[in-house]
């Protein structure tokens, strides 16, 4: 079994009191699939939770779980002061993030719970800029189910 070299990650657009350490978000194996997202606390500074997409198994009702919809869900739950906003990103192979927009149904999700103004990606030149598009596309799971 070989170890592959994880590369140095690019840090986070965002200024931070602390530096917080990312690298176990970024995984060879699935780096082609895996959004990770950040949930950003604007007032302290700070990174308060981060992680990946899901993957789910053959005998759960959904593919996967989506980044936003994780993120979402954990600022439902722990936001009382409307404050934190959401960052979703993938990584490529030398460690730089990569663009990434919300699909159809995160979209979706992020109108119905009013935070289609707080999911921003990180673009090539490592800035911030919204997720959130006029148009998205249906994510790859389902346009395999439903045949799309």
């Amino acid at each position: 079994m070989t170890i592959k070299n994880i590369p140095e990650l690019d840090s986070l657009p965002l200024p931070l009191c602390q530096p917080v350490d990312i690298s176990s978000v970024f995984c060879f194996d699935n780096i082609d699939v895996a959004v990770n997202y950040y949930i950003y606390d604007s007032k302290r500074r700070t990174i308060v939770d981060f992680g990946s997409s899901r993957p789910c198994g053959k005998n759960h009702r959904r593919y996967s779980i989506h980044a936003e919809e994780k993120a979402i869900h954990y600022c439902r739950n722990n936001d009382k002061r409307n404050r934190f906003i959401i960052i979703i990103s993938k990584f490529n192979k030398d460690g730089t993030h990569k663009y990434k927009e919300c699909c159809y149904s995160c979209s979706q999700l992020a109108k119905k719970y009013k935070y289609q103004d707080k999911i921003f990606t990180i673009n090539e030149e490592n800035e911030l800029v919204n997720a959130m598009i006029d148009n998205p596309e249906i994510s790859l799971a389902y346009k395999i189910k439903y045949g799309l």
